[in-house]
């Protein structure tokens, strides 16, 4: 039996989900020599002390370096697996995090150095966290293929938006803006889930609270959401973003619709508004039909399960 505890914060987040407890989860009930605890950088050290392998996801502070310090110690010797899936070496200028992260560069570099292996979701993160040294592997995000629906949600001119105050440099810039004054009467109705910015409000623009992730995931294929928007300004960080937003459009029954559509990763994303309702049905069935064979959380698992191996390996 291989003990793993999957460190993390006891905040539920969308990030939590995507890259901890849904396909580790899944990880566990597929191969049944695993043991996953899911618990918080204040687990006790008894805990620690059976464990054969650490998984911290994006830690980034002094804590998070003393306690993959203890796991390196000779008393633990644990082995330790860090995730990553954003570029937290480059936020753009005005991210709201961008001085905390900025300050903290250096334990980060401390935090990637002592680690035995790393898991970035896009193969830019690759570098920024000096991962090709053969620590490394791309380690999308993903899902099964019976979490998409059969078919596409019918037309009813349905946009939606998703996300925080945090993406305000992408979704406030003077393209982003230009570009809903010129389509906002196109569509029935605009929703903004989790955020909406003064700058795009309307008589037909809706915002959404922000609910629990689990409820959301749950909720896209019943959403009724033909395109989702996803602007984004052309810089390091969203370079090596992840396409989650494309693949939250297909459980949705819809189209991702972003100025990242056909590169890497947002293949089958398209780069204009459209109300043709033919158009968006085809293009849908093409990002189901990629995301089961490029982003199958099946597939992606082995690659999580074969890395666990290596780790303990040491190879």
């Amino acid at each position: 039996m291989i003990r793993i505890l999957a460190v993390d914060s006891p905040k539920f987040t969308g990030v939590t989900y995507w890259r901890n407890l849904r396909p580790l989860t899944e990880l566990q009930r597929k191969y049944t020599n695993l043991q996953i605890k899911f618990v918080s950088e204040e687990v006790p050290v008894f805990e620690l002390m059976q464990a054969d392998v650490v998984i911290m996801f994006r830690p980034i502070t002094p804590k998070s370096l003393q306690f993959i310090e203890n796991c390196k110690s000779p008393l633990l010797n644990i082995k330790v697996i860090i995730d990553i899936d954003d570029n937290l070496w480059r936020l753009p200028p005005g991210h709201p995090a961008e001085n905390d992260y900025n300050e903290a560069a250096q334990t980060l570099r401390k935090i990637y150095s002592l680690a035995d292996g790393v898991w970035c979701s896009t193969d830019p993160l690759m570098d920024f966290a000096d991962a090709r040294d053969g620590r490394g592997v791309v380690v999308a995000n993903a899902v099964l293929e019976r979490d998409l629906p059969a078919h596409p949600s019918p037309y009813k001119g349905h946009v939606c938006w998703r996300g925080t105050s945090e993406q305000m440099a992408d979704i406030c810039s003077p393209e982003a803006v230009a570009e809903f004054e010129a389509n906002k009467d196109r569509f029935r109705r605009w929703f903004f889930w989790g955020w909406q910015p003064g700058q795009l409000r309307g008589a037909n623009t809706q915002q959404i609270g922000r609910v629990d992730p689990l409820v959301y995931m749950a909720g896209l294929a019943n959403a009724g959401i033909n395109l989702m928007w996803k602007p984004l300004q052309e810089n390091q960080f969203n370079d090596a973003k992840s396409n989650i937003a494309w693949i939250e459009a297909t459980l949705a029954g819809g189209v991702c619709v972003t100025n990242y559509a056909h590169k890497p990763g947002w293949e089958m994303a398209i780069d204009h508004f459209t109300d043709n309702a033919d158009f968006i049905a085809s293009q849908w069935q093409a990002s189901r039909d990629w995301i089961i064979e490029h982003y199958n959380l099946e597939k992606v698992n082995a690659i999580r399960y074969d890395h666990i191996l290596k780790t303990l390996d040491g190879k």
